[in-house]
């Protein structure tokens, strides 16, 4: 046989055997799928389809809607601002009203430094341990702690230094009572003093335009007492123990 007719049949012979070959391979594999293409610039043509991957997908940067993440690690975050509608209704915010229903507790006292009342409270409950030393902008000395015996008061004011009123119409009533229970020595229910050349010791007024009226009533139950006992002990100047008078047709000075 000439050369070249074997030469052909060697040819035909690797063809045949090359598509036999090709047509089993191609039988066990599985219908083709799209593919995902590599692009070499972003954010590249769009491909359509979905993708569902069951190992770790890594990439530089991901981008687009996610809002179907789940089991996301928020201690990763590193940069953004996460809005206030995002976070929990327990997170305590600067800038809107908020009602605490746990207790809190300060490490450090706190400061308000806005203008008009700083807080609040509805609670009538006493707050132990609470410092009113600058109370309405006053020390805590400023305030009567107890009554002190004696009580001395002081002051430089036109107006009596204690004022005392009594509107009943019962009898007995008093605007002020004084009374000394001691047994035995000189003591007084009430004692006055005034030290002005035209002062008066005691000053009794009744204002009444009618009636049994008296400007000083005074009265002893002792067998050796006295009503009223008055002494003027200035050796000089016009001087009375005890000064009266009485403007009405039936008075007694």
């Amino acid at each position: 046989m000439k050369p070249s007719l074997l030469m052909l049949a060697s040819v035909v012979l690797g063809l045949s055997a090359a598509v036999v070959l090709s047509t089993r391979y191609a039988g066990s594999q599985p219908t083709a799928k799209a593919l995902v293409s590599l692009q070499s610039t972003t954010p590249g043509a769009q491909q359509i389809g979905h993708g569902h991957i069951s190992g770790t997908f890594i990439a530089g940067q991901f981008q687009g809607g996610g809002s179907s993440l789940i089991g996301l690690n928020a201690s990763s975050l590193a940069s953004g601002t996460l809005a206030d509608a995002r976070l929990s209704s327990n997170v305590a915010l600067l800038a809107a009203p908020q009602t605490f229903s746990g207790a809190k507790t300060c490490s450090t006292a706190p400061s308000f430094t806005g203008a008009g009342v700083p807080f609040s409270v509805s609670s009538s409950t006493l707050v132990p341990n609470l410092n009113a030393d600058r109370l309405d902008g006053l020390d805590s000395t400023a305030f009567l702690q107890s009554i002190p015996v004696p009580l001395a008061l002081s002051g430089n004011t036109p107006a009596a230094v204690i004022s005392a009123s009594n509107n009943s119409v019962s009898p007995g009533s008093a605007g002020v009572a004084g009374v000394s229970y001691g047994a035995t020595g000189i003591t007084y229910g009430g004692y006055f003093q005034s030290d002005s050349n035209a002062g008066r010791g005691v000053t009794g007024w009744a204002s009444s335009a009618s009636g049994a009226t008296f400007g000083g009533w005074f009265r002893s139950d002792s067998n050796g007492g006295f009503g009223v006992y008055a002494e003027a002990t200035s050796t000089a100047g016009t001087n009375f123990g005890v000064l009266g008078k009485s403007s009405g047709p039936a008075g007694v000075g």
